[in-house]
């Protein structure tokens, strides 16, 4: 299951400190490598937030579970990641969310027939700002997946680029409370954050939307 073998410019990525947070652009090997930064041996969550609503969706999350170990556990279609990782952060040692942009959009489509956008977008502001709290106190073993979407042209019409905006400033906020963070470009994996002998502080304070506490 070594699908991103161990080399010296590709290392364990399960000995990588947690929460690791991996990026990148669609079908580029995220979920693969997602399934290296945890141990094979021991038993581990999967939180799915994909609606498998149509067969590439569903054909595409039956390959992940076949080449992810057989005492996995697989959550699908799971609406509230927030309460979800809650309860699992209590007995789960092993912690696999997959994925981040997927939860986002299904949020979006969701809230749109009984809010407005900027309603939407407080929603979306609140449950990272609590996300990103359980990540910072969980004594699991925790990976995150999430697309890379902000880079292109803007979207002419706002709904997409309200989703542009949601997932971009989220895997920001998730990128500077995680240890490490990789990104995963054409199936090569680029360790941004936290590469084993790096000082693992030298990035971690920054973003632009980190709010310093004052005193």
């Amino acid at each position: 299951m070594a699908i991103f073998p161990i080399t010296p410019s590709c290392p364990d990525f399960a000995s990588l400190e947690a929460p690791v947070f991996i990026i990148g652009a669609a079908h580029t090997g995220k979920s693969e490598l997602a399934i290296n930064t945890l141990d094979h041996t021991k038993p581990a969550t999967v939180i799915g937030t994909a609606e498998i609503d149509n067969s590439e969706i569903s054909n595409r999350v039956h390959h992940l579970k076949s080449i992810r170990p057989s005492i996995w556990l697989s959550l699908d279609r799971c609406e509230s990641v927030i309460e979800t990782l809650k309860i699992q952060m209590k007995t789960s040692h092993q912690i696999l969310i997959d994925s981040i942009n997927q939860w986002i959009g299904g949020t979006i489509l969701k809230k749109l027939q009984r809010h407005s956008t900027s309603q939407i977008e407080s929603l979306i502001a609140f449950d990272c700002q609590e996300l990103c709290q359980l990540l910072s106190q969980s004594h699991s073993r925790i990976c995150l997946v999430s697309s890379e979407v902000g880079a292109g042209l803007s979207p002419l019409k706002p709904i997409p680029r309200m989703f542009r905006m949601s997932v971009s400033r989220i895997n920001t906020k998730i990128a500077a409370i995680c240890p490490t963070v990789i990104l995963v470009s054409a199936g090569v994996p680029l360790i941004l954050k936290g590469f084993p002998g790096s000082d693992k502080h030298h990035h971690a304070k920054y973003s632009p939307y980190h709010q310093p506490t004052t005193k």
